[in-house]
């Protein structure tokens, strides 16, 4: 006889109701709420990347100050017994929540890079032919100097 593995429903993370296993939880969600609200100015506006990235790092910073002041038990768990979500679940759906709001990235193409031309070849030294010729043009730079 095979092994069967247990089946296991994972619940979605946004939570329909509105019980809370702690206090903390509940302000929190509170909070995440008036978060979203002033950023997509109640769903009539799209915010830019810049306030995504603004509010995540807000999103982050209240976290950690509910999870600091929760219980000891409250602090990592996702939910209580009966489902209702604790600090951590709120964090978490309130991640999913921004992540659906944010808007899709736009690739653009980085800037063209201008052509680096090499710098021409030096001149190549005048070949005189004969030492006659090498002695005409010395004679000739000094008078230039001196004239």
């Amino acid at each position: 006889m095979p092994y069967e593995r247990p089946v296991r429903k994972l619940e979605p993370l946004v939570f329909q109701e509105q019980l809370y296993c702690c206090e903390e939880a509940e302000r929190f969600a509170q909070w995440v709420d008036t978060l979203v609200s002033r950023l997509t100015k109640d769903g009539s506006r799209e915010p830019t990347a810049e306030q995504m990235w603004e509010a995540k790092a807000k999103l982050l910073d209240e976290y950690r100050n509910e999870r600091k002041g929760a219980e000891k038990a409250h602090r990592d768990r996702l939910s209580d017994k009966t489902g209702d979500p604790c600090i951590h679940g709120v964090f978490i759906a309130s991640l999913e929540r921004l992540a659906d709001i944010t808007i899709q990235p736009r690739i653009t193409a980085p800037p063209r890079r201008r052509a680096v031309e090499p710098p021409p070849p030096p001149p190549e030294p005048k070949r005189a032919e004969s030492v006659a010729d090498i002695l005409a043009d010395a004679l000739m730079s000094k008078n230039r100097g001196n004239g």
